[in-house]
């Protein structure tokens, strides 16, 4: 009964790990390679697009828990994996437009931050209390191995996938514009695997507390 409940959230706090950091690195990228590939933008311009990701994060943040509260913790993973999907899908197809961009981050931070505490707050009601601390050690060190996995994943696409342009004279290879559909669209396809794996959490969990009666 327990099993599940721990095993599945984790993957999901996983997968949360790599999506995220994975945009954070390919973004400012994104945005400040020049024309044709990006837009050709600066650093400030760079946390312009990325300013809704950090409001909503800020806001959700916080409110998760009050959601959570109300709506119980699977709903919220549900529901927050399938914005987080929502997200990269507008990444995915609008990433020439840095507006779409940005909406695109601020459906993703929602997404994010309720499929991460929902998921976590189904690990800790699952597990015995007086092991709660290693519980919370593991799930926060797997969004840790997660985090580092998103980055290196992303760098790998942009290393392999390079063009060759020539700006003001000088000639460049920076990531292609193919490097950032894969990007994207690899953080399409790990979404869907949380809302299959939260799909299939709360089965088990449906059958599990039938089971108990």
């Amino acid at each position: 009964f327990i099993k599940p409940q721990k095993f599945i959230p984790s993957k999901i706090i996983m997968i949360v790990g790599i999506s995220m950091f994975m945009v954070f690195q390919t973004i400012p990228i994104l945005v400040q390679t020049p024309k044709p590939i990006g837009f050709g933008e600066n650093a400030i311009d760079t946390g312009r697009v990325q300013l809704p990701f950090a409001i909503v994060l800020l806001i959700f943040g916080p409110t998760s828990g009050i959601i959570i509260s109300k709506l119980g913790s699977l709903k919220p993973v549900i529901f927050g994996s399938t914005l987080t999907t929502l997200g990269f899908v507008i990444i995915l197809l609008f990433h020439s437009s840095e507006l779409l961009i940005s909406t695109g981050l601020g459906i993703l931070s929602a997404g994010l931050s309720l499929a991460a505490v929902g998921a976590m707050n189904i690990i800790i009601l699952a597990s015995p209390r007086e092991s709660s601390g290693v519980t919370i050690g593991m799930s926060s060190m797997l969004r840790i191995v997660g985090s580092s996995i998103g980055p290196a994943l992303a760098a790998m696409y942009m290393q392999t996938n390079q063009s060759i342009i020539n700006i003001k004279g000088i000639v460049e290879s920076l990531p292609s514009s193919f490097s950032f559909d894969l990007i994207f669209l690899t953080a399409v396809i790990l979404s869907i695997a949380s809302i299959a794996l939260s799909i299939i959490l709360n089965k088990k969990m449906k059958a599990s507390t039938a089971s108990l009666f």
